[in-house]
Order: C-alpha cells, then sequence, then structure tokens
C-alpha cells in the first residue's frame, strides 16, 4: 500500500484491500491491512466495515466475522446483511434468525438481498 509521498490511502483504498483480501480467502493479510486502517483511523467508516466483515465471512472466519461486526457501534443494512450471508453460508441457523429478527426490530426495513440471503439459509436447513 502506498503510504509514502503525497498518495495517502482512504476509505476507498481500504475497502477495495479488503475486498481483495476476501476474494483471495486471505484472512492473514485482511488483519495486516486492518491494522494500517486502525493507524489512519479509518477502520471505524462504515463501508471499511462492512468490506472487513465481508473479508472474514468469505475466509470462512466467523468468529472474527462476529468481533467486526459487533464492534460496530452503528450497524446499518449492509451490515446486517452481509454478516448475515455469513451465519446463512457457514450453517449458523440460529444466529441468522437472530440477525433477521435483529433487522426487523429495529425498523431498518428487509430488503430483497436481505430476504434471499435468510431463505436461502433456512431452505438449506
Amino acid at each position: 500500500m502506498i503510504t509514502q509521498g503525497f498518495v495517502q490511502p482512504n476509505h476507498f483504498t481500504f475497502s477495495s484491500a479488503f475486498k481483495a483480501c476476501g476474494n483471495l480467502s486471505d484472512p492473514r493479510g485482511g488483519k495486516q491491512v486492518l491494522g494500517h486502517a486502525f493507524k489512519r483511523g479509518l477502520a471505524s467508516n462504515s463501508s471499511v466495515a462492512n468490506y472487513v466483515i465481508s473479508m472474514f465471512v468469505k475466509s470462512d472466519k466467523m468468529e472474527d466475522a462476529r468481533r467486526a461486526f459487533e464492534s460496530l457501534s452503528e450497524k446499518n443494512l449492509v451490515s446486517y446483511n452481509t454478516f448475515l450471508d455469513g451465519t446463512c453460508r457457514n450453517l449458523v441457523f440460529e444466529e441468522a434468525f437472530e440477525i433477521f429478527r435483529e433487522i426487523s426490530e429495529r425498523g431498518l426495513g428487509v430488503s430483497a438481498h436481505t430476504f434471499a440471503s435468510f431463505l436461502t439459509g433456512v431452505a438449506s436447513i
């Protein structure tokens, strides 16, 4: 990552790096990038945080994904959907039901993506 000179990484840079680490199932590299994001104060950016959750989900590191999800001070529908996808993908259905319930209780609205993820997970029971 470019950290010297005039070009400094921003939330777009970190989001792209986490997306790449997720696509490569490289949580180790992702954790290194996360350290840099914390140093720059960008780890709490909602876009960056959602890509962190996604990276851990794609790498089948659900405990890390859970910690990242739970550490968010303000969860949005994308955060919930990303973690819901992970719980369904990793067959953690009790937690998927809890997340779906929490989305409804918080009044975030159930998107087509939320519903499709949930139904796909439930259908595999």
